[in-house]
């Protein structure tokens, strides 16, 4: 009866198990590790952004079926299937490669405006001020 008790006090306590995931990225260029890359879980509410060594960890997972994914406007997205459950999870390095990204062309035309003089006053006061100090400032070429 006690043990039975037990089992029924235990079974639920390990639906609460949480886990951490850890790992490190590292760009395929030059196997440097990359800061400030985003991994989450998806369809969870779970991430982080890596350290200056590409290191991350991501705390309190419960067990379940997920998807790594990690991202950053340089690097191509990087996704993983991951299943976690009963412990915690080293995953090997994340190496992830370059991406180049080429911008259309832009055109910039000069155009005499009416209210520029205005317009100018207006972003002196804005970010230069009116103070003493201010009126000891000078912009060279307006």
């Amino acid at each position: 009866m006690k043990t039975l008790l037990f089992l029924m006090f235990l079974v639920p306590l390990s639906c609460f198990a949480q886990f951490t995931i850890t790992g490190k990225v590292l760009s395929k260029a030059d196997k440097k590790p990359i800061e400030n890359v985003s991994v989450f879980l998806s369809n969870a509410t779970i991430g982080d952004k890596t350290a200056a060594d590409g290191s991350f960890t991501l705390s309190n997972v419960k067990s379940g079926k997920y998807d790594l994914v990690v991202t950053d406007i340089a690097y191509e997205t990087y996704s993983q299937p991951l299943i976690v459950e009963g412990r915690d999870i080293r995953l090997a390095d994340i190496v992830i490669a370059p991406q180049t990204r080429s911008l259309q062309e832009v055109k910039i035309k000069y155009h005499a405006d009416p209210d520029r003089s205005r317009y100018l006053d207006w972003f002196i006061e804005a970010f230069i001020g009116n103070s003493d100090r201010a009126r000891d400032c000078k912009i060279i070429n307006p």
